[in-house]
């Protein structure tokens, strides 16, 4: 079981990673986003930069140390990220 990158959602809340299917969820309001996990929730934030519309980014990082712009962590490869479906809804 790995933990999550020092990155991204990791500078506030690490959780662990493993093989298994998980159902992730996101709570977003305008005061606070809320990450669960299997319907446990994980960590939440106050919400002080996101204020308008937003996209979804699906990515798996093989970067080392964690995050954009470091040096590839070929240890890691080959990888695999596999989403089964994303489901967006407006409360």
């Amino acid at each position: 079981m790995l933990a999550q990158g020092s990155f991204g959602w990791g500078s506030f809340c690490n959780f662990p990673v493993d093989a298994n299917w998980h159902v992730f969820a996101l709570n977003w309001t305008a005061s606070t986003l809320s990450l669960s996990i299997d319907g446990a929730q994980v960590c939440s934030k106050t919400n002080d930069s996101i204020r308008g519309p937003a996209f979804l980014i699906i990515q798996t990082q093989t970067t080392y140390p964690s995050g954009v712009g470091g040096q590839v962590n070929n240890a890691a490869l080959p990888t695999t990220l596999q989403v089964d479906y994303v489901k967006v809804t407006k409360p």
